[in-house]
């Protein structure tokens, strides 16, 4: 069946993947269909006069919604201000509001009044399966009712990306697939707002929370990802850069800032000299940003400035430029870096009473913590169910409301969950496509060893499947990369460490092998870029592993008691 209506496709970028399956089958109808990511090339100039003329010579305008709402993004809010437009003139196009699976309506939203009541196709099923309203949105566009669906099929997650993430956090690139956490964001963005425009105040958010709630991604998935997207006015033109501190903190900077501000040559060089300098001023970060330049710098894990760095000058320049970037030119409100930290709740008081001694005046750390501080909380009820569920259904997949609620309520038995969460999912994926119908079910999840039980079933699958030698091996390499803290009010923390630091240079072969294999099974984390000569950066993936890897658990706790028992022989060694 064909149809000489043209379709233009609007859209929000995170429901692109939902948006691209109800395409494939439009077309399959013989649909002509716009939709800008295929019909535009990445480089093509006037991409919005491009966009303008599309939607004047379309017939219908598919008004999409999904999981992610009604987004405030310049393209999406600029092409339904064209299509209403063109609606308000006797010839115009026909505007056709299409609800995605797992779209929430709020009918008191007066964007979503705006868009009529009567001609809503509303999707409550994965598209594919939901025939009742596909035939339904094919007879709005054609005016014709199908015979049938031309080659429709339920596919399976067989060649589908699997939507999560195990153990590793969801990036700026990844926020297609991050649900859950759309408040916390939206107050993010409403914070970063606020300390642009307001005079007098500190342009710093520190993101605390427990291992494994998810701040990371929200930095990344979450807030970055939402600023590129023009969530603020002209935010999609600033610069941005993210770093971890790791054992070198003033080196990252030295690293990642200059590229971030593209330098030219001479000032990366200068950059660097000045950072390196017997007595680094405190102003070299602010100086580098250009006027009228804004850069967002992402400091994620910042508890490693205390655990990975043990040079407490190196500690102080680090802290200072960080901070006097975040507080120059408080008086006006052109200030040039914002920067937002992530950090375990552990490790605040750390950075709360770190004598600053660069700075005048000193600004009061505790204070200005308390300030900035956003705390993140462990997802609620409907935060769980959206992020279990709604990246299946952005892939046409559905884990169904029972698994769904059995999954999220074994979440919520567990602190900093959501590693376990991802862990638990990404397996049932891959064990529900290994099926080939693509159906997930409790047996599966049960089968998979639960929320509790996956990480550590996956763990020892990869670590069984060593030899004996390299068993010994892998156990040495893991006690290498846990820093054991001494304060009872601080967990173990990983470390990153050179292949090269490692062993011994003979050895390396058989330990580099052994840790491609438990990089290879998600619970190490290589880096071969940051080494020379086939050396490469090694650390443990996820915090989570000390934590929920049963056999791990037990190592570093017998390396506790072990270098407890030194210390009594050594201490009645010395009293004797």
């Amino acid at each position: 069946m064909g149809s000489d209506a043209r379709v233009f496709i609007n859209y929000s970028g995170p429901d692109l993947e939902q948006v691209k399956r109800l395409a494939k089958i439009l077309e399959r109808q013989g649909i002509e269909l716009f939709l800008d990511r295929e019909n535009i090339p990445a480089d093509q100039p006037e991409v919005l006069a491009k966009l303008a003329g599309e939607i004047r010579d379309a017939d219908v305008f598919l008004a999409c919604v999904g999981p992610a709402g009604i987004t405030e993004s310049t393209w999406h809010s600029w092409e339904q201000s064209i299509a209403a437009r063109l609606n308000a003139k006797t010839d115009g196009l026909r505007t056709i509001p299409v609800f995605l699976p797992g779209a929430e309506i709020d009918e008191t939203d007066p964007r979503i009044l705006a868009m009529g009541v009567d001609s809503r196709i509303h999707f409550k099923d994965t598209i594919a399966t939901d025939k009742q309203n596909l035939f339904a949105l094919i007879k709005a566009i054609t005016g014709q009712e199908p015979e049938k669906l031309v080659e429709m099929e339920n596919d399976p997650p067989g060649g589908l990306r699997n939507p999560y993430r195990g153990l590793k956090y969801f990036d700026v690139a990844d926020t297609q697939w991050f649900y859950g956490r759309e408040r916390l964001t939206d107050r993010l963005i409403e914070r970063v707002q606020t300390v642009i425009d307001q005079r007098g105040g500190i342009r710093l958010l520190v993101l605390v929370g427990a291992s494994g709630s998810g701040k990371s991604s929200l930095a990344r998935a979450g807030l970055l990802a939402a600023l590129r997207a023009e969530a603020i006015a002209g935010s999609q033109n600033w610069r941005y850069a993210i770093l971890r501190p790791g054992a070198n903190p003033v080196q990252a900077l030295i690293d990642i800032i200059p590229d971030a501000l593209n330098l030219g040559n001479q000032d990366k060089s200068f950059f660097a000299k000045e950072l390196r300098a017997d007595a680094p001023p405190a102003t070299v970060l602010h100086d580098a940003v250009r006027g009228g330049e804004k850069l967002v710098l992402l400091v994620d894990q910042f508890e490693e400035v205390f655990t990975l760095c043990a040079d407490e000058k190196t500690q102080r320049v680090f802290i200072e430029n960080l901070l006097y970037a975040a507080n120059a030119n408080q008086q006006t409100t052109d200030g040039s870096v914002i920067a937002v930290l992530t950090l375990r709740n552990d490790f605040t008081h750390l950075l709360a009473g770190f004598p600053v001694q660069g700075m005048r005046p000193a600004p009061d750390i505790p204070a200005m913590i308390d300030s900035c501080q956003i705390t993140i909380a462990p997802m609620s009820a409907d935060e769980l169910r959206r992020a279990i569920r709604l990246p299946a259904l952005n892939t046409g997949c559905d884990f169904g409301l029972f698994l769904v609620d059995k999954i999220r309520q074994d979440a919520q038995k567990h602190e900093g969950a959501l590693p376990l969460l991802q862990v638990a999912l990404q397996k049932l994926w891959n064990t529900c496509r290994a099926n080939g119908d693509g159906a997930f079910t409790v047996e599966a999840y049960e089968k998979i060893g639960e929320l509790a039980g996956a990480l550590s079933q996956e763990a020892d699958k990869t670590y069984d499947e060593l030899s004996e030698e390299e068993q010994k091996i892998a156990r040495h390499v893991f006690l290498q990369l846990v820093v054991r803290q001494p304060d009872a009010r601080v967990q173990d923390a990983r470390r990153s460490v050179m292949l090269s630091d490692l062993c011994r240079a003979k050895d390396r072969e058989r330990v580099g092998t052994v840790v491609q294999k438990l990089a290879s099974g998600g619970l190490l984390v290589t880096d071969r870029a940051a080494g020379q000569d086939g050396d490469s950066r090694i650390e443990i993936m996820h915090e989570a592993l000390f934590q929920y890897w049963n056999r791990l658990r037990g190592w570093i706790e017998e390396e506790r008691e072990s270098l407890k028992e030194h210390q009594r022989i050594r201490q009645g060694a010395e009293d004797w």
